[in-house]
């Protein structure tokens, strides 16, 4: 992240999609400088200059497109995301009536939320640990109470694997060649 460039000294100015955390920064008396936790002789002034926006998309023009025309709730955006079961979501109170069509194989397919789906196994891409962007996914999407910088929050199982890149490209690029994938980037690597 750019906070981590930032107080490593590797960077001057460093980009982020969210505010500083207390385990990277503590704030300074003054209430705008901050001083780096592992670095205490660094320290940075954190501006917002912009405001981004996540997009999640799949590929355009592809059978999923289709089926999710009407776009996605936030709990059926939480299970396609989390690696927890319908049944642990549901005990956390989220309403999963969308996901109507489980065949209870374990896996989580496209086909389990609409019969208009295919029943191809979810595949995410998204931007790599520690970035912003995936901590405000992690945090708004998964579960801000549980989710903790970690890629093991997220959908995986042995025939689907997660692909978390730097390589904003690699993120674009893969949904754009996978019918099954769905993707989370900042707005402007989306287009």
């Amino acid at each position: 992240s750019g906070a981590q460039k930032v107080c490593s000294g590797e960077a001057d100015v460093g980009d982020m999609s969210r505010q500083l955390k207390d385990t990277e920064a503590q704030m300074e008396a003054d209430g705008f400088t901050y001083t780096c936790v592992d670095a205490p002789f660094r320290r940075l002034t954190q501006i917002q200059v912009a405001v981004d926006g996540i997009t999640v998309f799949v590929q355009r023009g592809s059978e999923l497109h289709a089926c999710l025309a009407d776009g996605l709730t936030y709990d059926q955006l939480r299970w396609v995301f989390s690696s927890l079961s319908t049944a642990e979501l549901q005990a956390e109170g989220h309403d999963l009536s969308g996901i109507a069509n489980d065949d209870g194989d374990d896996l989580k397919e496209w086909s389990d939320l609409s019969s208009t789906c295919p029943e191809l196994e979810i595949v995410i891409y998204g931007d790599a640990l520690y970035s912003g962007t995936q901590t405000l996914v992690g945090e708004h999407v998964l579960n801000e109470d549980k989710y903790n910088s970690g890629e093991e929050y997220f959908y995986e199982s042995a025939t689907s694997t997660p692909v978390f890149t730097e390589a904003k490209d690699l993120v674009t690029g893969g949904v754009a060649a996978n019918p099954a994938g769905i993707g989370f980037a900042g707005y402007a690597n989306y287009l």
